[in-house]
């Protein structure tokens, strides 16, 4: 093996990125069947009612959010891990 692929293969901050990114994965994961559940709940709600819920708007937009960071992180777009050890995104 090539010492410049060992040394690589070595840096501990590229090992630590990864275990990051499988937390993220695993989070990212969890949060489209939580999506996938507010869609729902939101044209279950909008049957009976005028409006959607309007705080299930809010909270879908900061999971919208949320997700576009994990989604930057995980392809190297972005240094900064998402929550939480960040900001939770605000409401735009």
């Amino acid at each position: 093996m090539n010492d410049e692929i060992k040394k690589k293969l070595m840096v501990k901050e590229k090992w630590l990125r990864a275990l990051f990114m499988l937390l993220f994965f695993i989070i990212g994961y969890i949060l489209i069947g939580l999506i996938c559940l507010i869609a729902v709940f939101q044209f279950i709600w909008d049957l009976f009612a005028v409006y959607p819920n309007e705080k299930v708007l809010v909270f879908s937009k900061q999971l919208n959010s949320y997700a576009y960071q994990i989604i930057n992180f995980l392809t190297y777009n972005s240094e900064e891990k998402p929550f939480p050890f960040n900001h939770w995104p605000p409401s735009s």
